[in-house]
C-alpha cells in the first residue's frame, strides 16, 4: 500500500506532528510506502508569528496559493497511490472537484471545531479565516471517502456531509512523553501549556488561583507558551515553548490545569493538554467541557471543576495530598497508555487506511 500525505504544517506544529509525522515510522515499518508534502512549512509559520495584521494577510494569501499548488500535486498523485491522506488542508473548489472526479481514495483529517468561530473577539483577519474554513471544510469532506476527527462532536459534523467517520483522539508518543524523576521540594507547581489563542482561558481561574495563593505561600504557577498572564500573590514563571524543552518543562509540574469555556469551539477540542499531563504522570483539574468529560474520570485520574468554588476545592485537595496526586497521576498514565497512545492509534490508522484502500 502507498499513501500520499498532505500535512497542513511542518512537525513543529502539534496537530501536524501528532496526526501525520508521528505515524510515519510505524507505517514505514509495516511496509507502507509513504510520501509527504507540507502546505505551510515551519519557517513560514514562524514568519507570520513575528508580524502584525498586514503580515498575517500576506500569510493567508501565500497559504491560498500553496494550497492550490499542493492540491494539484494531490490530484496528480491520485493514480500512483492507494490513499491520499489530507490533514486539515483546504483546496480550492476546482481542485476538490477534481479529487472527486478522479475517484481516488481520500482520507480527510481535521482536529478542533474549525467549522465554527475560534475567537469571537478576534480581528478581521481571524474572522476571514473562520469564514474560509466554513466554506472549505464541507467541500473537502464531500471529496473524501473517510474522515478522521478527534471526538464525537466534530464527528457528528462530518457525518452531516455524507462521509464515513473514525475518531482518533490525541495521540501521544509515550516514548517521548513519560514521567521523570521528581526532585524533593517544598513548593507545589500548578502547570499549564498552551498557545496565543488559548492563553485567555486562564482568566477563568484567576480568582481561584489568587485565593489559593493567599492560603498557600508555597504555591507556584509554571506556564508554557506565549506569556501574558500573571496572578497577584502567586509566583509565576513563563517558559517559551520549544519542541526540545517541552518535556523537561512539563516535568516541572505537580498538577496540570485545563480551564476552558463551554462554547462551540471548545466542545470540539481533543483534550491534548490533558493527555500530555497524563503521559507525564500528573493529576489534572479540567473544565467539564466536551471530550474532557470522557478523558477525565472525576475523582480517579483527576477532577472536573465548574465554577470558582469547585476549582478552589479540587486544587486544594491535591495541594494538601501528595499521595492523592501520585495515585491520580498513575491512573491517568494507565488510561493514556490504554486509550490514547501513539502505538495504539498507529495500528488504528493503519487499519483505516487498509480499509479505505480496499474500498
Amino acid at each position: 500500500m502507498r499513501v500520499f500525505f498532505v500535512a497542513l504544517n511542518g512537525p513543529l506544529v502539534a496537530a501536524s506532528r501528532t496526526r501525520v509525522f508521528d505515524y510515519l515510522p510505524f507505517l514505514r515499518a509495516q511496509g507502507v510506502g509513504v510520501d509527504v508534502v507540507v502546505v505551510i512549512p515551519d519557517r513560514l509559520s514562524a514568519w507570520v508569528d513575528s508580524g502584525g495584521r498586514l503580515r498575517r494577510l500576506a500569510y493567508y494569501l501565500m497559504v491560498l496559493w500553496r494550497s492550490f499548488r499542493t492540491g494539484l500535486q494531490s490530484v496528480r498523485a491520485a493514480s500512483r497511490y492507494d490513499v491520499v491522506f489530507i490533514q486539515r488542508a483546504f483546496f480550492p473548489s476546482p481542485v476538490a472537484w477534481l479529487l472527486r472526479f478522479c475517484r481516488c481514495k481520500v482520507v480527510f483529517d481535521f482536529d478542533d471545531a474549525i467549522f465554527t468561530t475560534e475567537a469571537p473577539e478576534a480581528d478581521w483577519t481571524a474572522r476571514l479565516r473562520t469564514w474560509h474554513h466554513r466554506q472549505a471544510l464541507p467541500r473537502m469532506l464531500r471529496a473524501a471517502h473517510h474522515a478522521i476527527v478527534e471526538n464525537p462532536y466534530t464527528g457528528a459534523y462530518a457525518k452531516q456531509h455524507g462521509v464515513e467517520v473514525s475518531i482518533i483522539t490525541g495521540p501521544i508518543d509515550t516514548e517521548r512523553y513519560c514521567p521523570g524523576m521528581r526532585e524533593a521540594r517544598l513548593e507545589v507547581v500548578l502547570g499549564w501549556i498552551g498557545t496565543r489563542t488559548s492563553v485567555s482561558y486562564l482568566e477563568l481561574i484567576r480568582g481561584p488561583l489568587a485565593e489559593l495563593g493567599r492560603r498557600y505561600a508555597h504555591l507556584r504557577l509554571c506556564l508554557i507558551g506565549p506569556g501574558g498572564f500573571e496572578v497577584e500573590g502567586v509566583q509565576t514563571v513563563w517558559r517559551n515553548w520549544s519542541l526540545e524543552t517541552e518535556v523537561a518543562d512539563l516535568r516541572r509540574f505537580d498538577i496540570g490545569l485545563m480551564p476552558v469555556p463551554d462554547d462551540a469551539w471548545t466542545r470540539g477540542k481533543g483534550g491534548y493538554k490533558i493527555l500530555q499531563y497524563f503521559a507525564m504522570g500528573l493529576p489534572v483539574v479540567a473544565s467539564p467541557v466536551g471530550i474532557n468529560r470522557e478523558i477525565v474520570e472525576d475523582g480517579v485520574n483527576g477532577f472536573l471543576a465548574a465554577g470558582d468554588a469547585e476549582w478552589v476545592d479540587r486544587l486544594e485537595r491535591l495541594i494538601l495530598a501528595p499521595q492523592l496526586c501520585r495515585q491520580m497521576g498513575e491512573a491517568g498514565c494507565r488510561k493514556m497508555e490504554a486509550c490514547y497512545s501513539l502505538h495504539r492509534s498507529s495500528r488504528r490508522l493503519l487499519h483505516i487506511l487498509e480499509s479505505v484502500a480496499a474500498g
